[in-house]
């Protein structure tokens, strides 16, 4: 699935963003990723329009996706990324935007255990920039 800013106007130069899932989800929900310029989107599928879009810089993203496969505690990362909780097998990302307010996305078992499986096969991984 594509989205545009909302504050995007008419003129068709606004950056479009490809959401994706894991291959291992299945139609109720999941974690939503999506890669821009240095930075990587987080959004719950099962949420909608309705989901909170969590921005996360790629370094960061990158070091998540390494502990995550290397099984290291995920229990916070420094810098924007406030804190990636295991809880009873449920995954909670929790990001602080930029006024101060703490956006927190909530997965249970299953949807955790997709992304895990997404994670490991190198679903999420960002895409390498190509020299034009």
């Amino acid at each position: 699935m594509w989205i545009k800013s909302s504050f995007c106007d008419n003129s068709g130069s606004c950056v479009e963003v490809q959401f994706i899932k894991s291959s291992f989800c299945n139609a109720d929900g999941c974690v939503e990723v999506g890669h821009t310029d240095g930075n990587v989107l987080l959004r719950d599928s099962k949420l909608g329009d309705r989901s909170p879009v969590l921005v996360f810089p790629g370094d960061e993203w990158d070091q998540l996706l390494a502990d995550w496969r290397e099984g290291r505690q995920l229990s916070s990362v420094d810098g924007s990324l406030s804190c990636v909780r295991m809880l009873n097998g449920h995954l909670v990302f929790m990001h602080p935007t930029a006024t101060g307010v703490l956006e927190t996305l909530h997965f249970d078992e299953v949807e955790s255990a997709a992304f895990g499986a997404g994670v490991l096969a190198g679903e999420f991984d960002r895409p390498i920039p190509s020299l034009v």
